[in-house]
């Protein structure tokens, strides 16, 4: 999983893209008026990410 930082258009808004292993952006977050929010936001799904459970649905 990559997360791309990204600006608005007019440069005023924040977001992020959520790539997967294969390069296909598979999210995309809300619009964040500043970057250090949009920053937070990307760590808070990190360390979320490491305690998530997996969940097999072809086996």
């Amino acid at each position: 999983m990559k997360f791309n930082r990204k600006k608005s258009p007019n440069g005023n808004m924040f977001y992020f893209n959520i790539k997967s292993s294969n390069g296909k952006v598979i999210a995309i977050s809300e619009l964040f008026e500043e970057k250090e929010i949009r920053d937070f936001h990307i760590t808070s799904i990190k360390s979320g990410v490491l305690n998530a459970a997996i969940e097999d649905f072809y086996s």
